[in-house]
């Protein structure tokens, strides 16, 4: 799978999986904590790789480097 994750949206996903892992575990036990921490490795894991599952499936890409090298090719 290639990157499909911009910079900003990479930045996010980082920041929004840490808080979110963050206030999982600050959450002593319960679904909640647990769905916290669930969507925050998914939010971190996403963010470090640049790929994301649900943006392939949509064929959403917000990578502009994939971008660029399409348009040369092009060329």
């Amino acid at each position: 799978m290639e990157k499909n994750v911009g910079k900003l949206d990479q930045v996010l996903r980082i920041v929004i999986g840490i808080v979110l892992l963050l206030l999982g575990l600050f959450f002593t036990g319960g679904w909640f904590a647990k769905v916290l921490i669930i969507l925050g490795f998914i939010g971190l894991i996403t963010g470090i790789l640049a790929k994301c599952p649900l943006y392939a499936l949509f064929n959403i890409n917000t990578c502009k480097v994939k971008e660029e090298k399409e348009k040369k090719k092009a060329e």
